[in-house]
């Protein structure tokens, strides 16, 4: 029987691929002999459609273990007499799933270790061929790859070769995607320090990040603008205004700074208000041609530290509601440290603050945000947050 269907699908046979399909997808209902047409169907299936029959074979084995151990021995060793030319052909999350399957069914730990002449035996065979998946996903250069390989490391952390192979990846990566700056501007940041190339929104938040902190440095300047964000009520006694006042605030702060002054080259700035306190800065640029527009985007969202939701809102407000509903998946949770000695005790605002959050120095609430921002920053998402000093400190 394998000798006539290897035949016929070496033909291109319809009928006889229907028949080894077939002979597969009932692998778990038969026994004996006809589980073992079973398992030559599905090795021949992938030795002669490849990828086709593998995504055939792949959903049986995993719903059936005794299968996968029957075909994987064959699959495996055929796959490494033919350069591996299956797991090339396999998307990263297929591989990565494979993988999976393998280092659960044959673990690292109990790898062979004869290091002497010897035949190759079918074990060893089948743990090349698992930490070549591993291989295969560094060298593709893609960022699927890079996830496949960070879920890896996730679920088998013993395999002690994961941090340098990820780190080759990453390397590997960068080298394919770096896009050399254009000449022009080259120049332009050079005739101004503070002007900066923007071509990913990772690099869009840095910007973003470092305006907000020249911002702080007006604030708690020479001749201090954090009274602006400040009602007075008496002597020395003030309240905050409100949040979407301070929203406003940085709105107006970045369209002044990124927007109008241009401190983003190859890109034209836009930022706007949402409902509520988020911010939305676009970056766009033309592509050549008429191949339309790339914009990238940064959400803020905005906080006065009084609010009760300090310290749940970036992940249920920022994460949950904005980036969530949006194809952005960058964000930075802006807070505004109104903690100084001139905020009234009348205030009703400050009746409500915690005090722990009174007594907590900024540079702590920056430190336990950058945490959170971290431990919510996975893949493709990156978060950052930035405690702004917008107190009154002055005598």
């Amino acid at each position: 029987m394998e000798a006539l269907l290897d035949e016929l699908l070496a033909r291109n046979g319809v009928e006889a691929r229907n028949q080894a399909e077939a002979l597969v997808k009932m692998a778990s209902l038969s026994q004996d002999k006809t589980r073992q047409k079973s398992a030559i169907s599905a090795y021949l299936l992938v030795f002669h459609k490849g990828p086709a029959g593998w995504r055939t074979v792949w959903p049986v084995i995993e719903c059936d273990e005794d299968f996968g151990l029957m075909v994987i021995p064959r699959i495996a060793a055929f796959d490494r007499a033919h350069g591996s030319q299956l797991l090339k052909s396999l998307t990263e999350g297929e591989l990565g799933r494979l993988f999976a399957w393998l280092a659960r069914h044959y673990p690292h730990a109990e790898d062979p270790k004869d290091e002497s002449f010897h035949p190759v035996s079918q074990r060893e065979e089948i743990a090349d061929w698992r930490n070549s998946i591993l291989g295969e996903l560094r060298d593709r250069t893609t960022r699927q790859a890079i996830d496949a390989l960070n879920q890896i490391q996730n679920e088998f952390p013993e395999f002690e070769t994961l941090d340098w192979i990820l780190g080759q990846a990453h390397e590997l990566y960068r080298k394919k995607s770096w896009v050399p700056p254009e000449p022009r501007y080259i120049v332009e940041m050079a005739s101004d320090s503070k002007k900066r190339l923007v071509r990913s929104p990772r690099e869009l938040l840095e910007v973003v990040s470092e305006s907000l902190r020249r911002l702080e440095e007006q604030l708690q300047g020479e001749t201090p603008a954090a009274v602006f964000l400040w009602d007075h009520i008496e002597d020395d006694q003030y309240k905050p205004k409100r949040e979407t006042d301070f929203s406003d605030y940085l709105k107006l702060h970045l369209e002044k700074e990124l927007g109008r002054r241009g401190l983003v080259v190859n890109r034209e700035v836009q930022i706007h208000r949402g409902e509520r306190t988020d911010i939305y800065v676009n970056a766009i640029s033309k592509r050549p041609g008429d191949a339309g527009y790339d914009p990238i985007t940064v959400i803020l969202e905005a906080k006065g530290c009084w609010n009760k939701e300090l310290w749940q809102a970036m992940e249920k407000q920022l994460v949950g509601q904005y980036m969530t509903n949006n194809p952005c998946d960058t964000g930075l949770y802006v807070v505004g440290w109104f903690n100084c000695s001139h905020w009234a005790l009348s205030d009703q605002q400050r009746k409500k603050v915690s005090k722990k959050i009174l007594a907590m120095e900024i540079l702590n609430a920056q430190s336990r945000l950058d945490t959170q921002a971290n431990s919510l920053s996975s893949g493709e998402r990156l978060l950052r947050a930035v405690v702004l000093d917008t107190g009154l400190h002055r005598g």
